[in-house]
């Protein structure tokens, strides 16, 4: 299967995962359906960041996109508020985790020494955390209605690995996945991923119903995560081609479907 064929079956898959989580009374099992959208999506970004002749210019496009969606979530948030229709913010925006995924790996690349690049990744998630928490407790608050939009366009842009979605385990697996592709070696990237689809879904059992903010941030994720294991068939039918050029048409129906089905949902419950 070329990679556009991957992304056909990341999309539908994606779209009952959605239907799910949006629409009242849908069948769980269109999320379990979804589990494996996130996974192929990424792949399918790694290849894009492999082959594309202009890293940054894919990294800064993927980055536009997950602003775009940021500040299209939010004002839809702020639609239905101030129309005094109860509703919740929108959290998916899986571009922001893809734009993280592929600034990691560019800085991987870069740094020459392996110790140096925790070093710098380290560093840099602590300075936005910090930093993005500070202002939104000592500045944004001159806002008022839009300091949660300009605070979560803070995280976006500044690539806040803890508030994108999936979080940083989702992040990592970018990163592991990265490193058994470019070794060419489809054996690796099968024991790479089901190995920590394994170990998530262990730490899962054991730790799913804690409260606090410290594990939803690093596991932010339904007890069935485990299902994401049935991804695996789909790399091994990669061959290798890019496909149909129509990436405009993924970057243009992935947050409007967001958008459409988050309204339905709460248009419903009214």
């Amino acid at each position: 299967m070329s990679q556009n064929q991957l992304k056909i079956i990341a999309l539908v898959t994606m779209v009952f995962d959605h239907i799910g989580a949006f629409i009242p009374n849908a069948p769980i099992w269109f999320c379990y359906i979804g589990r494996i959208s996130a996974p192929i999506f990424m792949f399918c970004s790694i290849q894009a960041y492999i082959h594309t002749k202009d890293k940054m210019k894919y990294i800064f496009r993927l980055g536009v996109a997950a602003v775009v969606m940021t500040i299209g979530n939010s004002l839809l948030y702020l639609w239905f508020n101030t129309h005094s229709i109860s509703c919740y913010p929108i959290e998916n925006n899986f571009f922001a985790t893809l734009y993280i995924g592929t600034v990691i790996v560019y800085i991987y690349d870069k740094c020459k020494s392996k110790v140096g690049f925790f070093i710098i990744v380290i560093l840099w998630q602590v300075a936005v955390t910090v930093g993005t928490d500070l202002l939104d407790i000592n500045a944004l608050s001159i806002f008022k209605h839009f300091n949660g939009t300009i605070y979560d366009l803070l995280n976006t842009v500044l690539g806040v690995m803890i508030r994108c979605e999936g979080g940083p385990l989702i992040v990592l697996l970018y990163l592991l996945m990265y490193l058994a592709v470019i070794n060419k070696n489809i054996n690796m990237l099968w024991l790479v991923y089901f190995g920590f689809v394994m170990l998530l879904q262990l730490i899962l059992l054991k730790f799913y119903n804690r409260q606090g903010i410290i594990f939803w941030s690093l596991l932010p994720f339904v007890k069935y995560q485990g299902l994401m294991i049935l991804a695996l068939p789909v790399f091994y039918w990669y061959n290798g081609l890019r496909g149909s050029r129509i990436k405009a048409f993924y970057y243009i129906f992935y947050p409007l479907h967001i958008w459409v089905l988050y309204s339905i949902g709460i248009f419903s419950k009214i």
